[in-house]
């Protein structure tokens, strides 16, 4: 699965990044996540954001979420 590869290189591949994540879970279970990076003073990169879409709005939670918690670290821009 070529984006396993790219989340496995995401981590140890890139030394110089500092991953920063969660992952949502719904009744127990992992439905979603995300992962990202802050690049510079206030700027951010999400990498990867993944859910399961059976759940109507998961997306738009993960995106909102991923910002409230780029926030707390003094993030402005998502790339």
């Amino acid at each position: 699965n070529h984006e396993r590869i790219a989340i496995q290189k995401f981590f140890e591949g890139f030394p110089q990044i500092t991953p920063l994540g969660f992952v949502l879970r719904i009744d127990g279970r992992n439905k979603g996540f995300s992962l990202y990076e802050k690049v510079q003073n206030v700027h951010s990169v999400v990498h990867f954001l993944k859910a399961d879409v059976s759940h109507y709005g998961i997306f738009e939670f993960l995106m909102h979420q991923t910002a409230v918690e780029l926030q707390k670290i003094s993030c402005r821009y998502i790339n």
